[in-house]
Formats: C-alpha cells, structure tokens, sequence
C-alpha cells in the first residue's frame, strides 16, 4: 500500500507517492487502485504524468469511485483529462473560499488561527486567560538568555505549554516548549526584550580592536 488514506491535494514531498512512481517504472506494479481520482491527486500535470507512465508499463489504474480509466484510448484520455480538470478546480475552489473567509473575518476584526499562549477565543476575540501566566516565560527567557534556553528551562521546570496542563507524571505527558513558541510570546508581550534585527549577510562586530 501506498499512500493509503492520504489527501491527493498535493504529490510532491509524498515518499510512499514517489515508491508507487518507482514501482511502476521497475515493472513491479501490476495495477494502480484509489479510491477516487481527487483522492490520488488534485493536479491535472500529476495526474496525467502518473496515467502516462502506467499506459507505457501496461499498468491499469482502477478507481472505486470512477472505475477503470484506459487512458490508452482517446475517450479514455479525453474522460482524464476532464475529471482530473474538475478535482483540481474544486481544491483550488477551496483554497480560494478559505482565503476569502480569512479576509472577511480580519475586515471584522476577529482573530485568525488558534489562540496565543495567555489568551483564549471567544467570538473570534482574543481575551486574555488568567490560567495561563507568561511571567515564567519571560522570566526564563531574561534568565537564560535566548529562546531555546528558555524553552528549555520551562521544559525541565514542568511548566504546561499551551496544549498540556496535565502533570509530569500523568500517561499522557504536557507537549514540549519549543524555541519557535517562547519567541512567539516575546514579541506579544515583551517586544522590547527582542534581540536586535539583524540585516542579512551583514556580520555583527566584536568590538575588539586590533593592534
């Protein structure tokens, strides 16, 4: 099996995908089964270069939804060609409704994606969360220095992240701080203890001086 159960929103980064491309090539696949051609891939290009390489290894692809596609024969292409047309209108529709709704609840002033660390959701606002204290967070970091310190620090201390509130010693232990997340609430809450910007290529002085 490859890939089985997985979105055929997109073939690249697919490891499973490039075996199945592999196994065909080698002559080692003796039929492609899906369970429907949006569910194999959304991309017209994806789609046709997979039906090419099976019509010239002899090997059939069989969906559950649509049946067989010979896309040796004209009608079959011409039935490809469409149906793979129409999932990849329909995911680009999507992704098209999605960026309108985001637009639309910004322009309302809502918040986009999951609430910060400190805060909670309630009608699209943020309001802040008095069971979540950043002071630990602002404290390690000020202490250690950088965010992968800090993250660290509140990683040993057993302070909850945002998703876990459970103990240390409970089944299912508190996910991990992580650098990227400590960075994310300094700049919320403490702008100003942000490290300087530094411009890209351009190398920090020491401040030494040669003799």
């Amino acid at each position: 099996l490859y890939d089985w159960g997985r979105s055929g929103r997109q073939t690249k980064g697919r490891p499973e995908y490039a075996k199945l491309l592999a196994a065909i090539k080698a002559g080692s696949a003796s039929a492609v089964y899906g369970y429907s051609l949006s569910r194999m891939s959304r991309s017209l290009k994806d789609y046709i270069t997979l039906a090419e390489l099976c019509r010239e290894h002899g090997v059939p692809i069989r969906l559950s939804k649509e049946g067989e596609l010979d896309y040796s024969t004209v009608t079959g292409r011409l039935m490809v060609n469409v149906l793979a047309s129409v999932a990849q209108a329909e995911a680009e529709w999507a992704v098209e409704r999605a960026g309108d709704n985001i637009r639309v609840r910004r322009a309302n002033g809502h918040h986009v994606g999951a609430a910060p660390f400190g805060w909670r959701l309630e009608g699209g606002h943020l309001i802040a969360e008095p069971s979540e204290d950043v002071s630990p967070v602002l404290e390690a970091y000020r202490r250690t220095g950088s965010f992968l310190g800090a993250a660290r620090a509140l990683n040993g201390a057993g302070i909850p992240s945002k998703l876990g509130r459970r103990p240390r010693d409970a089944d299912t232990p508190a996910p991990l701080w992580s650098a990227a997340t400590v960075r994310r609430i300094i700049e919320r809450h403490a702008p100003e203890a942000m490290p300087p910007a530094r411009t890209r290529g351009a190398k920090a002085y020491s401040g030494a001086l040669l003799y």
